[in-house]
């Protein structure tokens, strides 16, 4: 099994003068779904607030003698913490009450140094698709939200924020020579209106939630300074797609259609010929393809086994050659299985098509038990398959694989970007 592993969490909030906002704060870190964390609050103010905010076990209150710029006041946080992980914690911005897990999923499952929101999140599809269709090398440069930044204490400890006046923080992702892995939950995080919300004093917990749900719904008028990553530093987590193509001829280029449609920057999709049929000049030459080919001998989980074992992606990602996947499939994918911390995920409901004509929504067959996924649409991490591999069979591999392995699998609902094509011929796989 893989370890999943919780560290102790250190959120650093550098006090500003509006009370109410801090005391807002607090209660968004306290309302966190994840226990194994603490707020430290650095303050440089000429009013002491430890008693006038809430009092709370988790929440750690410092008076500076003099003030101090915002570097030192962090640094300084981080030195009286106790955390493996550390995470910025804007006292005027709101935080979903899963963040810090979130957070600290990505952080932990990317395996790199810092982590944050990236506001380019729904800009880049076309200029990735282009880059990777025309094989240009060049990483997109991704921008992070200051107060998104999330990071391991230890890295930290080799390199402290530089005590500078302005922009530490950019100089820290830009300079420290970390990878950073930009995550997409914008939806977990929203940056405060500042002066139009100075004078509120929300004191009622439901005028606050009136606030939050209206930046929702309005563009905000205001932005924090974007973090611009230096091309070498930015990352993304290799992903490789296997295919167990049946019918080359009549579904393949679809399958590859789809694969090359993908917004996603590192992908590639290996193309298993699991029965004679494949048609070798209908595969494109190109440098994300791979072909493996067919074995008479060999059952379908041993050919995916072939497949997993030359892929060079840290997360395997099944790909059907006859259903339709959206463009942000992969995207969508690798986002739940970093924010949901599991082993392995997918749909356990989805969209069918029944030779073209009907639609509907299917939910998963009641005799299936907790944990199971459409195999087409199934991704798990590879070192989940390092350990277990598929069992030599030639139906119900996919299955069988996540019960032996008793992978914690946690299906996601991005419904609307899978639909499953299916014919008189493929009703076995449902």
């Amino acid at each position: 099994m893989i370890n999943r592993y919780r560290p102790f969490v250190s959120c650093i909030m550098i006090a500003g003068n509006n009370l109410q906002m801090i005391r807002n704060s607090i209660s968004y870190f306290i309302d966190q779904n994840y226990a194994y964390k603490e707020l430290i609050i650095i303050d440089d103010g000429g009013t002491c607030l430890k008693n006038k905010i809430q009092t709370h076990p988790n929440v750690l209150y410092f008076q500076l003698d003099k003030a101090a710029s915002n570097a030192s006041k962090r640094n300084f946080g981080i030195e009286q913490s106790q955390g493996e992980i550390i995470m910025h914690w804007d006292d005027q911005d709101w935080y979903a009450s899963d963040w810090i897990r979130r957070q600290s999923n990505a952080l932990l499952f990317s395996q790199i140094h810092i982590s944050g929101l990236n506001i380019e999140s729904k800009e880049r599809s076309q200029e990735s698709y282009y880059q990777r269709l025309y094989g240009q090398s060049k990483v997109q440069i991704y921008s992070m939200v200051t107060s998104t930044l999330c990071y391991l204490r230890s890295f930290w400890d080799k390199y402290p924020i530089k005590d500078i006046l302005t922009m530490e923080d950019a100089d820290f992702v830009r300079n420290s020579g970390g990878l950073v892995y930009c995550h997409t939950y914008s939806a977990g995080y929203l940056e405060s209106f500042h002066g139009a919300d100075k004078n509120s004093s929300l004191e009622n917990p439901e005028e606050r939630m009136k606030m939050i749900h209206s930046r929702k719904e309005n563009p905000q008028p205001y932005q924090k300074p974007a973090i611009k990553v230096p091309n070498e530093y930015s990352w993304v987590i290799p992903v490789s797609c296997i295919l167990c193509s049946h019918n080359g001829e009549q579904h393949l280029p679809n399958a590859i259609g789809n694969l090359m449609h993908q917004d996603y920057l590192d992908v590639e999709l290996l193309i298993v010929e699991a029965g004679p049929g494949v048609c070798l000049e209908m595969i494109p030459y190109h440098s994300n393809i791979s072909y493996i080919p067919y074995a008479p001998s060999a059952t379908i989980g041993e050919m995916k086994n072939i497949a997993c074992e030359k892929a060079n992606g840290q997360i395997i990602m099944h790909w059907d050659e006859q259903d339709t996947y959206s463009y942000d499939w992969v995207t969508h994918q690798v986002t739940a299985l970093l924010s949901l911390g599991a082993d392995a995920s997918g749909l356990d409901k989805f969209i069918v098509h029944k030779n073209n004509t009907e639609k509907t929504l299917m939910v998963k067959d009641p005799i299936h038990t907790k944990g199971w996924v459409y195999s087409p649409t199934l991704v798990y991490w590879k070192k989940l398959w390092k350990t277990f591999k598929f069992s030599a069979l030639q139906m119900d591999e996919d299955d069988e694989f996540l019960h032996r392995s008793k992978a914690y699998v946690s299906p996601h609902d991005y419904t609307n970007g899978f639909i499953a094509n299916i014919t008189e011929s493929s009703q076995s796989h449902l």
